[in-house]
């Protein structure tokens, strides 16, 4: 059960990594450098992986207050 409203970051996040991903995958086909992209890439998900961590923590803190 979700108690907070699902956002765009954490609902959309996976889509946007996963074309980000591809788009990175076909500019290394066509011969272009893409550390920063992959660099980009690698942040997002991180910044994803933390958004959900601490959504955890949120609903994990109101359903301790409401018991």
């Amino acid at each position: 059960m979700t108690i907070l409203p699902r956002r765009s970051g954490t609902l959309h996040g996976p889509k946007r990594w996963s074309w980000n991903s591809g788009l990175i995958d076909r500019m290394a086909h066509h011969g272009h450098d893409t550390k920063l992209a992959k660099a980009m890439l690698l942040t997002m998900q991180s910044t994803l992986d933390r958004m959900r961590e601490h959504r955890g923590m949120i609903e994990h803190a109101i359903a301790a207050g409401r018991k």
